[in-house]
């Protein structure tokens, strides 16, 4: 099960980045629950909750910043030995990327089939 947690947008094009990848997730057979921080539910909140319903695969969507806060919410929260989670990406495709670079991926497309495979080129 996929646990997606969204960047919240900037702008307009960082929302129609969420709405496609929204689409794409769905078409690709990896929809899942999709939350977005906010100040009522701060990123630590949200992966509490997530691994209270027994999630398994938590994905970031959005910057390699939000990335970045995501994996480090989640190393403060996890302990290693009790859980077993995955951690999927699907960025937001700056020329400057180094997630989308590490992940050899240049489409959201791809993004999603890889996630989908759960494998990294």
């Amino acid at each position: 099960m996929y646990y997606y947690l969204l960047e919240p947008p900037k702008s307009r094009s960082d929302r129609v980045f969420q709405e496609q990848s929204k689409r794409f997730v769905t078409r690709f057979g990896v929809a899942g629950e999709m939350v977005t921080p906010n100040p009522a539910r701060t990123v630590d909140e949200l992966i509490e909750i997530a691994l209270a319903k027994g999630y398994v695969t938590i994905v970031s969507v959005g910057s390699d910043r939000f990335a970045n806060k995501i994996l480090s919410s989640l190393l403060r929260i996890i302990e290693p030995i009790e859980h077993r989670i995955v951690f999927g990406c699907i960025p937001r495709f700056y020329a400057d990327s180094p997630i989308a670079t590490l992940c050899n991926v240049t489409t959201l497309e791809q993004a999603c089939e890889t996630l989908r495979s759960r494998y990294v080129r």
